[in-house]
């Protein structure tokens, strides 16, 4: 690759949210690394991944 990657994970957060219609929470999750730090284990990653987006 010729350069950094742009992260992925706003947009795959921030479209569906945008188009939810319904009363009922929406939660999406997203495999990629949180700010480009990785978890030193997968039950640490959760909680950030299960978190609402601000708004």
């Amino acid at each position: 690759m010729s350069g950094p990657v742009q992260p992925w994970r706003p947009w795959a957060v921030c479209a569906p949210v945008a188009r939810w219609t319904r009363d009922q929470p929406l939660s999406v999750l997203s495999p990629e690394s949180w700010r480009g730090k990785r978890a030193a284990r997968y039950e640490t990653q959760v909680d950030w991944k299960t978190a609402p987006v601000p708004q």
